[in-house]
């Protein structure tokens, strides 16, 4: 019989009983490699959207930045006018004060003018209500 004999016969002999088991193997390793194609393709999507989401993010933290720098520009200006305004406002509060002081001055020469005019009328009616 030869050695290839025997181990037709042992072929024969296991052969019924280990084709179940090598079938599903192969099937499994079918499965499985299947399986880990599908992951890989699945893991692949879910890479390219995660890229996709960073470079949303970074999309809109770019926006944010630059909302912000034009916040603080405005914010910049906003206190340049501010004070400007303060300036403006204390200059117009000196020459109200010193507009002030005139109106006083006139004023009071004009009620010493009416005081004088009104004795200067008196003593004149006086003058002549005697005589």
């Amino acid at each position: 019989m030869g050695l290839w004999g025997v181990l037709w016969e042992i072929l024969k002999a296991v052969g019924p009983h280990a084709a179940p088991h090598v079938a599903r193997a192969v099937a499994g390793r079918k499965t499985d490699h299947a399986a880990d194609r599908r992951a890989q393709g699945v893991a692949e999507k879910m890479a390219q959207k995660m890229a996709e989401g960073f470079s949303t993010i970074e999309e809109r933290l770019a926006a944010a930045e630059e909302k912000a720098a034009a916040a603080e520009r405005n914010s910049t200006d906003a206190a340049d006018r501010a004070s400007a305004a303060e300036e403006k406002l204390a200059l117009a509060q000196a020459q109200f004060a010193d507009q002030w002081t005139a109106v006083r001055k006139w004023m009071l020469a004009l009620l010493v003018w009416n005081a004088l005019i009104t004795a200067a009328l008196i003593y004149i009616i006086v003058i002549v209500a005697r005589r």
